[in-house]
């Protein structure tokens, strides 16, 4: 439990700039300290309440995290960032129908939060609600991308739309989804093992062993491309 003890506003202010810095440096140790001198002073303080979350997040303190994050979204039951984290802590616990509940509540905020939209999506369709899934990773597709990694978020979003296709039996258009994959990242070992086992179930065997010696080859030379970890913001 986190002790409330009100400070002056300056002494809050202070504690919550420190606690920015720290976060920065990665001193998570650091920042959680400085956080939790800002809400003690000021316990309505949002920002501060993330921040500890986050330092707490980052060493693996679950339930200090959650407490923190829920903290942050009793002040603002509107902060999609403190939703969306809240939903982190529990997707890195593997607590899949958790998460799936706070991204939803993310999402209800802010429709267009394309990494909340990425691991709600991630979520269900290892609840295997696969339709539920498919529709959000398709709408996570249309989400405008401003940058290099939210452009690689919608790749990730069309490959798992493919795994899902492949997972219905719908293998014609696993396969199309895994080429196209495949055309803007050839390194990705998961969908060239995925288009091998569609092209098998499509009777097309000698290019299936073609996708699934060059995947084994890749394997060789790197780990498959795991399922990104959700970053808190």
């Amino acid at each position: 439990m986190f002790a409330a003890c009100r400070g002056s506003a300056e002494e809050a202010e202070a504690a919550f700039l420190e606690s920015q810095e720290a976060l920065s440096a990665k001193d998570y140790p650091a920042a959680a300290e400085a956080a939790l001198r800002a809400v003690e002073a000021a316990p309505d303080h949002a920002d501060a309440w993330i921040i500890l979350g986050i330092a707490n997040s980052r060493q693996q303190n679950w339930t200090e995290a959650i407490e923190a994050y829920e903290h942050a979204i009793e002040i603002n039951p509107l902060q999609k960032k403190a939703l969306n984290n809240l939903a982190n802590v529990y997707f890195r616990q593997g607590r899949y129908a958790d998460a799936a509940v706070w991204y939803g509540e993310a999402l209800e905020v802010d429709p267009d939060y394309l990494l909340a939209s990425f691991h709600y999506g991630w979520t269900l369709r290892q609840l295997n609600r696969l339709d539920e899934a498919e529709k959000v990773f398709q709408h996570c597709k249309e989400i405008p991308a401003s940058s290099d990694r939210e452009r690689m978020t919608h790749l990730d979003c069309h490959f798992y739309v493919g795994s899902i296709k492949f997972r219905k039996g719908e293998y014609r258009s696993a396969a199309r989804i895994m080429e196209e994959v495949l055309s803007a990242r050839p390194g990705h070992s998961e969908a060239r093992y995925f288009l091998g086992l569609s092209y098998r179930k499509m009777g097309r065997f000698d290019e299936a062993a073609e996708q699934l010696e060059i995947h084994r080859q890749m394997l060789q030379a790197m780990r498959a491309v795991p399922i990104p970890e959700p970053v808190d913001e």
